[in-house]
């Protein structure tokens, strides 16, 4: 069987829209029914099922929030609320749907090769966080910082220990962010180094933990090892994935695929099982091994 992907022939077209009026007062949301459709606390959740909405339909016209710089947002700039609504989900993609227990070497990589747009993925966040103007900040973070303990929770869910050799970072280039850090008062995910401003770490484990309440496993024939995981809740479908995933027949060399559908947000992607990795991923293998 020959699977194919998703390209990135054309851009994303994403409407860019308001946050909701109870971030922009400050207020949050912490409620179990928020965290089930989007993953996360609201705070940090609330664009997460719209990250996977522009991947299933890139050309739809469909919304995510404007960056917390815009001048739209001027008497909210200071608030954290909606920087973490924005950042939140890029996070979540390279972990759950590239796969990358080191998101931080995946996309050193991805810088390190021009920042190609051949996969809807890296489309996406070149169109969407890349175009916004801000991305450096968010990967000087991830180059930077020790403190994920999203990925210690993924590692126990799949039984899998990465390699612990850091990025190496171009002085030169993190004085320049810090730079433009310094020059703007909209909170944002990197501070001169100074750990995790936003607890973007902490808000990271939703879909590796957590209750996914019902699921349900159908596969086809071995022959065409198709299968589709339908999931109640955003929180715990990892989970789901890697503990359904593991009762499907063995096929020895091959790998099933599982389509991951979660009722409240739609189709997350088409996962197969990394056989040297032992991680479940979204798009080209070539892809995932960049971040492991």
């Amino acid at each position: 069987m020959t699977e194919s992907w998703p390209t990135a022939e054309h851009g994303h077209l994403i409407e860019r829209t308001d946050y909701p009026s109870w971030l922009q007062r400050d207020e949050g949301i912490d409620g179990r029914a928020h965290r089930e459709v989007t993953g996360e606390q609201g705070n940090w959740g609330a664009a997460i099922p719209l990250a996977y909405r522009l991947l299933a339909a890139p050309r739809a016209h469909l919304p995510y929030p404007r960056p917390p710089w815009s001048p739209e947002l001027r008497d909210h700039s200071h608030l954290p609320g909606p920087a973490t609504v924005y950042w939140t989900p890029l996070l979540h993609l390279l972990l759950y749907s590239f796969g990358w227990s080191r998101p931080d070497a995946g996309m050193s990589w991805w810088a390190d090769a021009g920042r190609p747009t051949n996969d809807h993925r890296l489309r996406l966040i070149a169109d969407l966080w890349g175009a916004d103007g801000k991305l450096d900040q968010f990967l000087a973070w991830l180059w930077t910082t020790d403190y994920l303990p999203g990925l210690d929770r993924i590692h126990q869910v799949v039984g899998h220990t990465p390699s612990d050799r850091r990025v190496e970072v171009d002085e030169a280039w993190l004085r320049a962010v810090n730079g433009d850090v310094e020059a703007n008062d909209t909170p944002g995910p990197y501070a001169n180094g100074s750990g995790d401003p936003l607890h973007l770490g902490d808000h990271a484990t939703g879909p590796a933990d957590g209750d996914p309440g019902g699921t349900q496993l159908l596969h086809s024939s071995d022959k065409d090892r198709r299968a589709v995981l339908l999931v109640d809740h955003m929180t715990g479908w990892y989970r789901a994935l890697a503990e359904q995933g593991a009762s499907l027949p063995d096929l020895g060399q091959h790998s099933w695929y599982v389509d991951v559908v979660v009722k409240p947000v739609g189709h997350l992607g088409t996962y197969p099982l990394s056989r040297e990795t032992g991680l479940w991923f979204s798009g080209p293998h070539s892809l995932h091994v960049r971040g492991v």
